[in-house]
């Protein structure tokens, strides 16, 4: 019992997915305890800024991408990586629905840093 009164991140137990498919036109925070599933190409406005926290999954749909106009902050930790990968990765994240459980190479368009002043670290992209 100790350790969780001592834990510098919250414990999370229930996990969710959120579908994002339009723009990011202001400043908006990813939480861990989501799986942000794109449904349709997003694109974050030049005024905009998306953080994403470490530990978050993003999955994409078939063929989608992320571009990031505005800024993205995506700053995971060593031992706490933000995910990009497929919705058929069964092994990250939480499971989408219509996901075959097998990524390939091309499931996705993938993510395109467009404006100049995004921060990534610690991310693995899959």
């Amino acid at each position: 019992q100790e350790y969780f009164e001592r834990a510098k991140y919250p414990i999370t137990w229930d996990y969710s997915t959120v579908n994002v498919g339009s723009a990011i036109n202001t400043d908006t925070i990813w939480y861990a305890d989501t799986t942000y599933h794109i449904t349709a190409n997003v694109d974050i406005d030049a005024v905009a800024t998306l953080r994403i926290e470490p530990g978050t999954y993003v999955k994409f749909g078939d063929g989608y991408k992320l571009t990031a106009n505005g800024k993205l902050i995506a700053r995971g930790k060593p031992y706490m990586p933000i995910f990009f990968t497929g919705k058929h990765d069964n092994a990250n994240g939480q499971t989408i629905s219509g996901s075959t459980g097998t990524p390939a190479a091309g499931d996705y368009e993938g993510l395109v840093l467009a404006g100049a002043d995004s921060e990534i670290e610690f991310v693995r992209v899959k």
